[in-house]
């Protein structure tokens, strides 16, 4: 079996092969993050990364490109690399990934009639839900 951290040592040596042994690692999924998001750390020689859960069902590819992405930032250094690519083209299509199954009613029956008589039906009908209340007092 791969450990995770191995994830992490595996996009360093992609960016800076002569600095992978220079650090040791740890790469976490955790239910703290919302969406497709992670942060990364560095504590005295340890790379500390720390992704949301739905990253797990995301390629290994694309995966390695948020890390090298959150490497790069890091460690104030430029690079580039198809992975970081990768991860940048699913972000621009992550909304065609997420489940859209929150639809209210009333609000499905606007957005059609809107999207019908000026969109002409081009865009996809996205999550539809009301906010929350607002408790901020005027």
């Amino acid at each position: 079996m791969v450990s995770y951290a191995s994830l992490v040592k595996e996009s360093l040596e992609k960016l800076w092969p002569q600095d992978a042994g220079k650090y040791e690692y740890d790469l976490k999924y955790s239910g703290k993050f919302s969406g497709y998001n992670g942060n990364i750390r560095l504590r005295s020689n340890v790379i500390i990364m720390r992704m949301s859960k739905e990253w797990r069902r995301v390629s290994k590819e694309i995966q390695i490109g948020l890390i090298q992405e959150l490497l790069v930032r890091l460690f104030k250094k430029k690079a580039h690399t198809m992975n970081m690519d990768l991860y940048h083209l699913f972000l621009k299509r992550v909304h065609i990934a997420i489940p859209k199954d929150e639809q209210d009613p009333m609000l499905a029956l606007i957005f059609d009639h809107l999207n019908d008589a000026y969109l002409n039906s081009t865009l996809e009908r996205p999550n539809l839900r009301w906010g929350k209340d607002s408790t901020r007092k005027l």
